[in-house]
């Protein structure tokens, strides 16, 4: 009887985390939206403002000035990118220094949902040349790096890193504007994959063996 009762909690446990519903990441919203709401969902790829979420350091823009577009695709080999472009209502990033940090972490959202991160990417997008720099610190389990952007040339606007066995990194960027500058867009994607099918074959046998638990405790 206990080890029924036991059967019955843990599928149970099972049930409600599969059945959950986290928050979709909307396609069109304000970065001050992205800060009040906390976090949202995208392709298994959960979003979380954390620390100093927005700090305006001598420029003029509020943070429900900066408009924030979800960017996903799903591309080949079972790869799939999500991130976001940052924008301005009605006009460009002006002179100043912005800063804002989150966090990006792994929500399955089921047993067949998993997904795991495999790389990063920043752009921005000035008129070159420009003296508009970014610098992104990403921090997760296995180190740290920075990806650095400038508008000297047109190589120099997009940087990409590794980002194999992390499940979660935090992304601390600053974007610094001079006089007489300014920035179109700052974009930051970061890109996961399906697990091996091998991961596929041993989830199902979990549930296999816990049905065939089941009907085992059944007939005694």
């Amino acid at each position: 009887m206990k080890k029924l009762l036991l059967l019955t909690v843990v599928l149970f446990a099972f049930a409600s985390v599969a059945s959950a519903a986290p928050i979709q990441c909307s396609t069109a919203l304000t970065l001050q939206d992205l800060i009040t709401d906390g976090s949202c969902v995208s392709q298994g790829v959960t979003f979380t403002f954390t620390g100093e979420s927005w700090n305006n350091n001598g420029g003029s823009l509020t943070a429900s000035q900066i408009a924030v577009s979800l960017v996903t695709a799903q591309l080949a080999g079972g790869m799939y990118q999500d991130g976001f472009s940052f924008t301005v209502k009605n006009g460009t990033f002006s002179p100043g220094t912005y800063d804002f940090v989150y966090s990006v972490a792994i929500t399955p959202g089921n047993p067949l949902n998993i997904v795991d991160l495999v790389q990063s990417g920043d752009q921005m997008n000035v008129h070159v040349p420009s003296s508009v720099t970014t610098s992104d610190t990403q921090t997760y389990t296995g180190g740290s790096f920075v990806l650095a952007l400038n508008g000297l040339t047109t190589g120099a606007e997009t940087e990409q890193s590794s980002l194999y066995g992390a499940s979660s990194v935090t992304t601390s960027s600053v974007i610094t504007i001079p006089p007489n500058y300014n920035l179109i867009s700052y974009e930051q994607d970061f890109y996961s994959e399906a697990p091996e099918p091998v991961s596929f074959v041993l989830i199902g046998s979990g549930l296999m063996g816990l049905a065939f638990l089941r009907r085992r405790l059944h007939k005694s």
